[in-house]
């Protein structure tokens, strides 16, 4: 199977390299399905997982040089699509990392964070007249849910209470990416307000995750507090936005500690 892998994954380079020297995206599109289904049939995972990385870094490495946005957006379903397809078959053996001694979840988390990596590299790189905000934008967001999805339900599967450090982590991510948009692309850039918008949304998944009843509802005000001065030292509607926000989640949250406090006492 390795074997065969490598030769079908040859056959794709190849076909990759007739596809720039003639400047055919059409044609780099079958390369990299062919390259994709070449690592999903394989049946051992340490092949298919790696190969899914430099196929990945490959079509990446295309899109900055010929700013082609149709290959990424396919290179980005393949990528994530075929670790689902190994998680879902339940091919999943870690014999490929024996020196490694990674556990599963650590192997998860590993290569989603390098796909993760690869992509979100692309959409800063990319560039030229033809690359709106908006593609950006979307191609960043497609990207950023499908490794926060993957990475929850691998952290949740394994029964631990973990979900609000995964969106934490992901969420003071997201800040940094937001902050370098500002330097990469200008302080009121698309990308820039996309990534903020996310990194705020990621950390309140993680006060609503790891906090409940009357704590939740007072660390929400908090945030809400914090958002609407924000809001008004650094202009964004962003800011101006969530702050509101932040407002109703904390009169609900309390709304139900007090319907539940109320209840409680009820049945007492």
């Amino acid at each position: 199977p390795l074997l065969a892998g490598a030769l079908l994954i040859s056959l794709a380079g190849m076909i990759g390299w007739m596809a720039d020297r003639r400047h055919s995206q059409f044609m780099a599109g079958l390369a990299v399905l062919l390259a994709f289904y070449a690592s999903a049939i394989n049946p051992l995972t340490s092949f298919t997982l790696l190969s899914n990385a430099i196929l990945g870094t490959a079509t990446v490495v295309l899109m900055v040089r010929k700013r082609w946005m149709v290959l990424p957006f396919l290179a980005l379903a393949a990528t994530y699509g075929s670790y689902i397809h190994w998680q879902v078959t339940g091919i999943w053996q870690l014999r490929e990392f024996p020196a490694a001694h990674l556990s599963d979840l650590a192997t998860r988390l590993t290569f989603l964070s390098v796909y993760w990596c690869i992509f979100t590299a692309g959409a800063f790189l990319v560039n030229g007249p033809g690359i709106s905000a908006a593609v950006r934008v979307v191609f960043s967001t497609l990207n950023d849910a499908a490794f926060f999805c993957l990475a929850a339900i691998a952290v949740t599967s394994r029964g631990n209470d973990s979900l609000w450090v995964v969106a934490l982590v992901f969420g003071l991510v997201q800040l940094a990416l937001s902050l370098t948009a500002r330097t990469a692309f200008g302080s009121g850039s698309a990308p820039g307000a996309a990534w903020l918008a996310k990194a705020l949304f990621f950390l309140t998944l993680a006060l609503l995750t790891r906090f409940t009843g009357n704590s939740l509802a007072i660390i929400l005000a908090v945030e809400s507090s914090l958002l609407v001065f924000a809001a008004r030292q650094l202009p964004s509607p962003v800011l101006a936005a969530s702050g509101p926000i932040a407002g109703v989640l904390a009169t609900l949250a309390g709304m139900v500690s007090l319907s539940e406090a109320g209840g409680a006492g009820a049945a007492g």
